[in-house]
């Protein structure tokens, strides 16, 4: 696995080529600019899908951004929450000792199987590269969730893993 670790109190995080190439190419304010307004997006977003789940009032922000993420919300909720049956778990602490450790969005029955969700947030949708760390991130999470809770009485393994993408375009893959 290769893991990346961002500081993003620095100006810019990067992992690959392709990002360093399009920071190079778009200029580092620009990409400092559309880094921010993706984290105000993706912050919108996964708050609205939290208060959704736990069934508590969403508050706005006062920006712009804030209908982008609403119109997201209303296409996630419509299409990839209507399987959602059951909710165990938001923004749960998942980690694997001495390995690694994460948060995912969502524990819970999906179309009738115990599962891990993680929602992802974009201006477009991402390359094949991307979707497979992607799954791996949720595979570690299903381990990670399956190690800490196996000694537990009524125990039952994660089932499956769904990491749900969607972008400003409306669309969801």
């Amino acid at each position: 696995y290769e893991i990346y670790q961002c500081d993003w109190s620095s100006d810019v995080c990067s992992s690959d080529l392709g990002l360093d190439a399009w920071i190079e190419r778009v200029g580092l304010e620009e990409a400092v600019r559309v880094r921010d307004e993706a984290a105000v997006i993706g912050t919108c977003m996964h708050n609205r899908l939290e208060a959704y789940v736990k069934g508590i009032e969403y508050v706005p922000i006062d920006s712009p951004l804030e209908k982008v993420a609403e119109v997201l919300f209303m296409t996630v909720r419509g299409s990839a929450l209507s399987p959602l049956r059951e909710v165990f778990g938001v923004e749960e602490a998942l980690y694997l000792k001495n390995l690694y450790a994460g948060r995912t969005d969502v524990l819970g029955v999906y179309a009738g199987k115990r599962s891990v969700i993680d929602y992802k947030t974009g201006l477009r949708f991402k390359n094949d590269d991307v979707l497979h760390k992607y799954k791996l991130q949720i595979a570690a999470y299903a381990v990670a969730h399956d190690a800490m809770f196996e000694d537990l009485p009524g125990y039952r393994p994660m089932e499956q893993g769904r990491s749900e993408e969607h972008t400003s375009e409306l669309q969801s893959h």
